[in-house]
């Protein structure tokens, strides 16, 4: 309910319609799955679409001294992009999608807790399984490489030998980035792994979108991963998705023509 409110809320404030008011909750694949949605409706003859990614996760998340697996990683944060029509179609591949978690890494309860600013909340809380963390790590890395490897594929075919310049991934866990990068080395030889999300920590859906706008995005191609939990929160799964972004003729990571 929350969530609806506030992107109505936002709706208001711009002049925007109800009816062309669309809410997402796909965890920390929401900038790609919101991106994907906007490009279509400007294909479709929208004029323009504005994606805002607004996310609190320390809401939800316990005190650092009951939950050290999780709180440590995540920080609050908002970012927005535009989406205009251009014939160009700088905006070259655009996946999305979810899997099952089967092994149950994150548990959910319903309860009352003390979340990182002191504060007593009820809600449902995200716990990883400490014995199965390794899960959650290795379907991360495998997830966002073959998300990755699809992107670099449909881009050599569509624009021959032309190699990504740039690599966004999400996360802000250095050791699953680099091994993310050695995973793709094959198609990312000349290309820059953007590491900036580590001065913030894992912003969820805003994640993608404030790693740009703290960077210098070099003119070519860029591919964006991303790798979430739980965008359904009771049944528990793993969302994905990947980009590829060519710069070149664009206005920068401000602006994204589809």
């Amino acid at each position: 309910e929350e969530i609806r409110a506030s992107a109505e809320s936002v709706g208001r404030m711009f002049g925007i319609p109800g009816r062309n008011v669309q809410t997402l909750d796909f965890a920390c694949s929401g900038s790609l799955e919101a991106l994907r949605i906007a490009a279509e409706n400007v294909r479709a003859g929208a004029k323009r679409v504005l994606v805002i990614a607004s996310e609190r996760p320390t809401d939800h998340l316990e005190h650092p001294t009951l939950d050290r697996k999780l709180t440590p990683l995540f920080g609050d944060g908002a970012s927005a992009v535009l989406v205009e029509k251009n014939g160009e179609n700088p905006l070259l591949y655009l996946r999305t999608g979810t899997v099952s978690d089967p092994e149950k890494v994150i548990q959910y309860d319903h309860r009352i807790f003390t979340n990182v600013r002191g504060e007593e909340k009820e809600g449902i809380v995200r716990t990883m399984q400490s014995d199965k963390g390794h899960i959650l790590f290795r379907s991360g890395v495998d997830g966002m490489s073959a998300m990755l490897h699809e992107a670099g594929e449909h881009v050599s075919l569509a624009r021959g030998q032309e190699e990504p310049r740039l690599l966004v991934p999400h996360q802000p866990n250095g050791r699953m980035i680099d091994l993310i990068g050695v995973s793709c080395e094959d198609m990312l030889e000349h290309a820059t792994i953007l590491k900036r999300i580590e001065r913030t920590g894992n912003m969820v859906s805003s994640s993608i979108g404030a790693a740009l706008a703290m960077s210098d995005i070099p003119k070519g191609i860029s591919l964006l991963g991303t790798f979430g939990v739980a965008p359904n929160l009771r049944e528990g799964e793993f969302s994905f998705g990947s980009a590829a972004i060519d710069w070149r003729d664009s206005q920068g990571p401000t602006t994204i023509l589809a």
